[in-house]
């Protein structure tokens, strides 16, 4: 069985063409959580949980010596 092919009269066993929604006027806000993790803990599960909930979504962590920052997205409402 063959899951690609390039005749077009086989079609059993193909692969759907995925499909991609695009919205043209999505913004986001951004959120920065920062921790000196000297000082204190990192974020716990019940705090990025909390976040998540409220649509806020990772979208990138960094850190530099001691600081973590984690950077946060979500769809403007």
């Amino acid at each position: 069985m063959h899951w690609f092919t390039d005749r077009p009269e086989q079609t059993q066993g193909q692969m759907p063409t995925p499909i991609v929604y695009v919205e043209d006027d999505v913004k986001f806000e951004y959120k920065r959580l920062q921790r000196d993790l000297d000082q204190e803990a990192p974020p716990e599960a019940e705090e990025l949980n909390t976040l998540g909930a409220d649509g806020w979504g990772i979208a990138g962590v960094f850190t530099y010596d001691s600081t973590l920052t984690i950077y946060l997205r979500r769809v403007v409402r």
